[in-house]
């Protein structure tokens, strides 16, 4: 009984989690772009809200924040793929120079 009270906190404080972390973001986007961009390049400033619609925009063009699915593939899963996929070419190389 214990752990499912656990579960249940964790149900509700993720998306809890989830908006403050969209609001702590899209302060980051506002204050650097209000900060850095608008004295760098001829820009307009941006308000709080406009920020939050950029980072989301961004999110669905770009395809960021992701963690990943369980079982995908890692960065480690890709090296190890390109060391096969090398080692089997210098096998072919060198069959082809015989």
């Amino acid at each position: 009984m214990r752990n499912y009270a656990g579960r249940r906190r964790i149900r509700f404080f993720f998306p809890l989690f989830i908006l403050m972390a969209l609001f702590a973001f899209s302060f980051v986007v506002y204050w650097l772009w209000n900060r850095v961009l608008v004295a760098v390049v001829p820009v307009k400033a941006v308000t709080y809200w406009q920020a939050m619609g950029l980072l989301i925009l961004s999110r669905i063009l770009l395809g960021g924040f992701k963690g990943g699915p369980p079982g995908g593939r890692s960065f480690e899963g890709g090296r190890a793929l390109a060391r096969k996929v090398a080692s089997n070419e210098r096998g072919r190389s060198s069959e082809i120079q015989k």
